[in-house]
């Protein structure tokens, strides 16, 4: 189907959602092409591990060379290369050579997208870092608004920014629709230790301290795999951040590729076993074990970060649970489920009955 059916098909499904896209990516188009650049407060590094994405580097770069917040004077960019096949290197040293002391480019060998990170953290220099994945883009003021939030409270330690979707099959966006959107209904500034049930699950949508990061030498474990990598990372940030805010950014968008071929991290950790074993045993266990000694309790938004994906295996697995055996022998899901109860543990009945995410409702609550 080509670019003009794609369009047309869009206007007449949804002539609201196809005039609001439209609007957004002119906007966007007359902003990269604007001479108009301010300038900020702070610094700000951007650690992207970088493996076989050479078909949307263009993009990655584009948005973030082109930001309002003036690139040359406020933002690094350093790409870490597991090992890509593909020539993901050649195009990062063709920008390199463009902004040579605004981009770093650095390679190791395969070992995953947490050991990408970790090397990554230790050039960062700037007060202020983010995670921003090498597939996806974020919005023309989006480092301009970071930097005016960021200005307004010192107690700030981490911003938090609202996902968007980009769809590439029909080249789409998705707004204020994700299971989090609640977070974003207003500007709002959240206690670190009156969270409730205000929960941010992604280090790619974020802006950390990162003088905090290195006082508590804070790093991505390596071990947790296919998934919560980035839950665990803010979940340790958030555990020494208890006197501080986070700030929840509305419109402040992280666009990230819903890719049409479906190869993702996300689209494929279900036929992983580490996604049943390991997330469990270096994830969310020593998670909830953290806390409980560290602040004598289990706040809500971290109970609300397991139920949030607890309900995913629960909804996957509870009628199809001939399906989890294709994945993992019976032993093992002997200690899958074994690690499933010894979360619950950790987990109140009244904080079950608040959970509303991912329509869970009464019916799948009684089944926890």
């Amino acid at each position: 189907m080509n670019s003009f059916s794609r369009k047309y098909r869009k206007l007449k499904n949804n002539p609201k959602l196809f005039f609001k896209d439209m609007w957004n990516k002119q906007i966007r188009k007359i902003k990269q092409h604007s001479p108009v650049k301010y300038t900020g407060k702070f610094q700000y590094t951007i650690v992207s591990a970088v493996y076989n994405v050479e078909k949307y580097l263009n993009d990655y770069f584009k948005s973030i060379v082109n930001q309002s917040l003036d690139f040359k004077k406020h933002i690094h960019i350093i790409c870490v290369d597991d090992g890509s096949t593909d020539h993901s290197a050649q195009i990062i040293k063709q920008w390199q050579k463009k902004y040579p002391n605004n981009i770093s480019y650095y390679y190791k060998e395969n070992g995953g997208q947490a050991s990408a990170r970790n090397l990554g953290l230790d050039y960062v220099k700037t007060e202020w870092v983010t995670f921003i994945d090498p597939d996806d883009f974020i919005h023309v003021d989006y480092f301009k608004i970071i930097d005016d939030e960021i200005g307004k409270d010192e107690n700030i330690v981490l911003i938090a920014t609202e996902l968007a979707t980009y769809h590439e099959s029909n080249e789409s966006y998705s707004y204020k629709n994700g299971h989090l959107s609640y977070n974003y209904a207003s500007n709002t500034l959240v206690p670190v230790n009156n969270l409730n049930n205000h929960i941010h699950l992604s280090v790619c949508a974020s802006m950390f301290n990162n003088n905090l990061i290195k006082k508590y030498n804070l790093f991505f474990d390596e071990k947790i795999k296919p998934c919560f990598e980035d839950g665990n990372f803010i979940s340790d940030y958030l555990l020494y951040s208890r006197t501080n805010n986070i700030k929840f950014l509305p419109d402040c968008y992280y666009f990230y590729r819903s890719r049409a071929d479906m190869s993702s991290t996300t689209n494929q950790q279900w036929d992983q076993e580490g996604k049943y074993i390991d997330v469990f045993k270096y994830g969310y266990i020593p998670m909830f074990k953290k806390y409980k000694k560290h602040w004598g309790y289990v706040p809500t938004n971290i109970q609300f970060t397991f139920l949030f994906y607890a309900i995913q295996y629960f909804k996957k697995f509870l009628d199809q649970k001939e399906k989890l055996k294709n994945v993992i022998d019976d032993k093992k899901i002997k200690i899958f489920n074994k690690h499933m109860n010894q979360c619950f543990e950790y987990i109140d009945e009244t904080t079950i009955m608040k959970f509303h995410l991912l329509g869970c409702n009464f019916f799948t609550k009684k089944d926890f």
